[in-house]
């Protein structure tokens, strides 16, 4: 993609310029100082912004929005469950926070779905990307196969004996469960044996 191949140009001529001068090249724009970056984080820390009961009705209409696209989208490779809510309702928050106010508006629980739909895309799968070759990827791609009719718990053991199977080792089946539930796709019990998909 041209955003992958902008970024490493522009990672090679920093690495050329330094080898060339011994120094980073001239910056476009001054960073902010450290120092008030650390003063300004602490000042937003000590914010409490509250969700208003009348912006109610509009987060749970966006909430059930949201799961309906990803249903109607094939697409889409993740699940909109009540934890996305929680985390929009926890970015919105924290954008307030950004700003020092006390109450969440619109626009903040707009900007969180926002940012939520963009870290989701991430996820899609695109022949053209070099994401699909992973071995964590493929592994999720063997497991979600094992869904039989619509099904949303696979056996733990069964997974890992057909990624085995396919050429992979313990150690990738283990990444791929340990990625993919911090991703909120599935979740897998505490005694290993099962592996459920999230929905």
């Amino acid at each position: 993609p041209e955003a992958v191949v902008s970024t490493q140009s522009t990672g090679a001529q920093h690495i050329t310029y330094v080898h060339q001068h011994s120094t980073h090249p001239p910056r476009e724009v001054e960073p902010l100082d450290p120092e008030l970056m650390k003063r300004y984080i602490m000042a937003c820390k000590k914010k409490d912004p509250i969700i208003p009961e009348d912006l109610t009705e509009y987060i749970v209409a966006t909430y059930v929005e949201l799961r309906k696209n990803a249903r109607e989208d094939p697409r889409n490779a993740t699940f909109t469950s009540a934890r996305n809510l929680l985390a929009v309702l926890r970015l919105a928050t924290a954008l307030a926070r950004l700003r020092f106010v006390e109450v969440v508006e619109r626009d903040d629980i707009d900007e969180a779905n926002r940012l939520m739909e963009m870290s989701k895309a991430s996820l899609v799968e695109d022949e053209q990307t070099t994401r699909r070759t992973r071995p964590v990827d493929l592994i999720y791609g063997i497991i979600r196969d094992l869904q039989k009719d619509g099904a949303t718990t696979v056996k733990y053991d069964d997974a890992r004996g057909r990624c085995i199977a396919k050429g992979f080792n313990s150690d990738q089946f283990g990444e791929c469960i340990d990625e993919y539930e911090r991703l909120n796709i599935w979740h897998v019990n505490a005694a290993r044996t099962r592996i459920t998909f999230i929905q």
